[in-house]
């Protein structure tokens, strides 16, 4: 499988992701510079590993058993003491 074909293979094998369209229009786009591509890979890694992070992140709270109130405290706690204040909302 050609490099081409395996990065878009990867992207659409992610299931948190955004933009989908624009992915393989990025990709043409990305291995037609001088690094040929290679900053995808790296943030497919990256991506990869995000996604990861969703799905426990969700798994976590989801056993934690929080009614509406619980959560929305539970969250604002994370928010308060952890740098992650820009993606806890996503959860």
């Amino acid at each position: 499988m050609d490099a081409h074909t395996k990065r878009i293979e990867r992207y659409n094998n992610l299931k948190h992701t955004k933009n989908q369209a624009e992915w393989e229009e990025c990709v043409n786009i990305r291995e037609s510079d001088l690094y040929k591509g290679i900053e995808l890979d790296d943030a497919l890694d990256i991506i990869e590993l995000l996604d990861e992070f969703y799905d426990k992140l969700n798994a976590l709270i989801d056993s934690q058993g929080h009614s509406g109130m619980s959560y929305s405290v539970c969250k604002s706690i994370i928010k308060h003491f952890h740098i992650c204040e820009n993606t806890i909302d996503d959860f």
